[in-house]
């Protein structure tokens, strides 16, 4: 019980971090404030399949769910979807001094030593000081994003954006019916964690998914979009008839495909938002 609640406040400090960004923000601005906030969850799940899932630095135990692993993925959501990106976006479209950087930086290392001290989170060779220079590390990227975004209007990094917000979503969701649901899983065994394993190749198929959705969301061709949603559902029909997906629960055969949908969806959205942008610089 006590590793959930301190688990579940952090999701309600980021929204807090997040309402307080949102009302500081200027009115010309807050349009990217979902854009980037996507963006640098999006860097976040990438940088996490290294540390967590492949190098298993540390380790979550929020105890929301019996599934060891599962639960360890979840308490990394709460970090990386939530008071990391939250952190990040504050810092990053409200432009605040470096000292405001170390600050924060400062108070989620002690956090993170409290979390170890409590054994509601575990290191491994992970040590607190990675924590404290990757958030520096991370605020500043953070801060070179939203002025690509918002005074450069570089290409690259609108498309860049475009890419892992539709990765956030499609992971996220995934995740959680897959978790919560037990819709299904990757039989393809990379690790002796068979849940470890699936998290992997989930991530990388989740990857994939995301480039070609982008891609042909940007190329704006209605038949290579068509096609590029087509391919996944077909290749899904495919891996299940050969055994590389099993089937636990039917409500795969619904939550796939909404999945889809809800993550291209967000993908288009964010493109429309930071369009508005280019036509308005114009």
């Amino acid at each position: 019980m006590k590793n959930r609640i301190i688990y579940l406040t952090i999701p309600v400090i980021s929204i807090i971090i997040i309402l307080f960004t949102i009302r500081h923000t200027k009115k010309e601005h807050k349009k990217f404030l979902l854009p980037l906030f996507f963006a640098l969850s999006g860097l976040n799940y990438i940088f996490e399949s290294f540390v967590l899932v492949i190098g298993q630095g540390y380790e979550y135990k929020p105890k929301l769910l019996k599934n060891a692993y599962f639960d360890n993925v979840l308490g990394s959501v709460a970090s990386q979807l939530f008071i990391v990106p939250a952190t990040g976006t504050l810092v990053s479209i409200l432009n605040l001094k470096y000292r405001w950087s170390l600050l924060i930086s400062i108070i989620l290392t002690t956090i993170e030593l409290l979390f170890v001290k409590l054994k509601i989170f575990k290191q491994y060779w992970w040590s607190a000081a990675f924590t404290t220079i990757g958030i520096l590390v991370f605020h500043a990227i953070s801060k070179y994003w939203v002025k690509q975004l918002t005074e450069e209007s570089n290409k690259s990094i609108r498309n860049m954006t475009v890419f892992l917000s539709i990765l956030v979503s499609y992971i996220t969701l995934n995740f959680l019916h897959v978790s919560f649901l037990k819709t299904g899983l990757f039989n393809i065994r990379l690790y002796k964690n068979p849940y470890r394993s699936h998290v992997a190749i989930a991530t990388v198929y989740s990857l994939l998914f995301s480039a070609f959705i982008s891609m042909s969301l940007l190329i704006k061709k209605g038949y290579i979009y068509l096609f590029a949603i087509s391919s996944f559902l077909v290749l899904e029909i495919i891996l299940i008839k050969n055994k590389a997906i099993t089937v636990y629960n039917k409500l795969i055969y619904v939550l796939s495909p909404l999945t889809k949908l809800i993550s291209i969806g967000t993908g288009r959205y964010v493109l429309k938002l930071l369009h508005s942008n280019e036509f308005h610089n114009r």
